[in-house]
């Protein structure tokens, strides 16, 4: 089987450029070749019925059904039921990163490190991380004023972040060494960031990517979750993994996880508030904050004048190969990056950046 295509100056119609493709089958062409021409034009060209508009209920109430906090910069998240929020988003969200070298890691290079577990133990002040295999370390929570001031050129940490620079302190040989084990890899260090140069109008020590805080949107989750399902179909590759919701949100690790919203209508939105007190988002937790100086906490308590949390959404977020790392597992698939693909005009994005 051959394939031809033709393209002239005289099949220019109203300023559009058109052709013609020729297929030319042969004595030893089968019905496989024609199945699989057939199959090429049903994915790839033919759109099938249109899906009907999605309209929003009026009498729905938009939720946040989930809060989630990444400690650590590409390790796992944590799912809260309650959280402080502060000038720089989610407290303590994305405050570390391990860095080998001058460079940052993450799973785009690592999928291991979805591997990597944190907790936060409010009472102790500490970060705690876990790895399958290795006994658990503990790095403190806050850095002292005498350690961000007198801190020895040794532990000087400069790297990049989406083309800014940052600066951060070694959390010290410890746990780089229990990095080491859980990585197989050589050199590596735990950086609590410090300051990072952005030309933002809200710089702050946050090593996130490009936002303080990104929000997804259940219905477009499902949206995309029946595209996937289709694509599998289509392919004939097994949809068992992707049926999971839960598992699905989690590879594009958000922080605020809303419900009530038609898919993809969170893309419109400006700004939206969120109801909490003090702060928090989400149900008040009953936790001990002893780890926290009480100026700190009446600093964080004054930046609230009433019980809602107002936030900015500054647009969609383009999204890259990590949404191929299950994060359960660490595990690399095709999916859901390829079906992200087949949406017209979304250009790979999915979730908005967020601001407080």
């Amino acid at each position: 089987m051959q394939l031809f295509m033709a393209v002239r100056d005289l099949y220019i119609l109203n300023g559009r450029p058109t052709g013609s493709i020729r297929i030319s089958y042969g004595y030893m062409s089968t019905q496989t070749d024609c199945d699989k021409l057939m199959s090429l034009l049903r994915n790839y060209f033919v759109e099938g019925e249109p899906n009907r508009p999605e309209t929003a209920d009026p009498n729905s109430t938009i939720q946040v059904v989930g809060v989630f906090v990444y400690p650590v910069k590409s390790c796992r998240g944590i799912k809260v039921s309650a959280w402080n929020m502060t000038k720089q988003g989610l407290e303590f969200d994305r405050q570390w990163v391990i860095m080998e070298g001058s460079k940052v890691l993450t799973q785009k290079a690592d999928p291991l490190m979805a591997q990597i577990v944190p907790r936060i133990d409010w009472r102790r002040g500490v970060l705690i991380l876990s790895f399958s295999g290795l006994k658990d370390i503990e790095v403190d929570l806050v850095l002292s004023e005498d350690r961000r001031k007198n801190r020895i050129a040794e532990d000087i940490c400069i790297g990049k972040i989406c083309g800014e620079q940052m600066e951060g302190v070694s959390c010290g040989p410890e746990v780089a060494n229990w990095l080491d084990t859980a990585l197989g890899r050589q050199g590596l260090r735990l950086v609590r960031g410090l300051k990072r140069m952005s030309a933002r109008e809200s710089p702050s020590s946050t090593l996130a990517n490009d936002s303080q805080i990104l929000t997804l949107n259940i219905s477009s989750i499902l949206r995309l979750q029946e595209r996937i399902k289709e694509n599998c179909e289509k392919v004939g590759e097994d949809y068992t993994g992707f049926d999971d919701l839960d598992s699905l949100t989690d590879r594009f690790r958000g922080n605020l996880i809303i419900q009530g919203e038609i898919s993809f209508g969170e893309e419109k939105w400006t700004t939206f508030s969120i109801q909490g007190k003090q702060g928090m988002v989400g149900k008040k937790e009953k936790k001990g904050r002893e780890g926290m100086k009480g100026k700190e906490r009446e600093e964080k308590e004054n930046l609230y004048e009433d019980n809602s949390i107002k936030l900015k959404v500054l647009g969609p977020c383009r999204r890259c190969s990590m949404i191929r790392v299950e994060q359960s597992t660490g595990e690399m698939s095709k999916e859901p990056l390829r079906s992200l693909a087949t949406f017209r005009d979304r250009n790979f994005c999915f979730g908005v950046h967020t601001q407080f």
